[in-house]
């Protein structure tokens, strides 16, 4: 079974619709869904997580994850994937998402699809449409 790593972004504690968005579509692949949250994080936060579809959580709780900075958040990002080893990474096209994932898809070297609208996983075998 596939691994699908979820960046879950959030705005004032609560889960934004975009990742809502993407951990439902992720859960219903029928694969394992992780989800992966940064900054002061509430256990409203993580409960949402699990009730959309996650059903494993890395957190990590830190007030410097509060705002963006590229450079901070492309290391813990990096770091979580290279030791999740997930087979698809999601991330809404949001202006974070859009800016930090392809320094992370640079950092641990490896391809990026942006803007995809529908995903499939066929064993192996990772299908996208733009």
């Amino acid at each position: 079974m596939a691994k699908i790593l979820v960046f879950a972004e959030a705005n004032n504690g609560a889960l934004k619709r975009s990742s809502i968005e993407l951990l439902q579509a992720a859960s219903a692949s029928g694969q394992t869904v992780v989800a992966l949250a940064l900054g002061s994080t509430s256990s409203q936060l993580v409960n949402d997580l699990g009730a959309n579809g996650a059903s494993e959580v890395h957190l990590i709780k830190d007030a410097a994850f509060d705002l963006y900075n590229p450079e901070l958040f492309m290391g813990a990002v990096a770091e979580i994937v290279q030791k999740i080893q997930p087979q698809v990474l999601l991330a809404s096209a949001s202006a974070l998402g859009r800016d930090l994932f392809p320094r992370v898809a640079a950092k641990i070297k490896t391809g990026i699809h942006s803007d995809c609208v529908e995903l499939t996983i066929d064993g192996d075998k990772v299908r996208v449409k733009k």
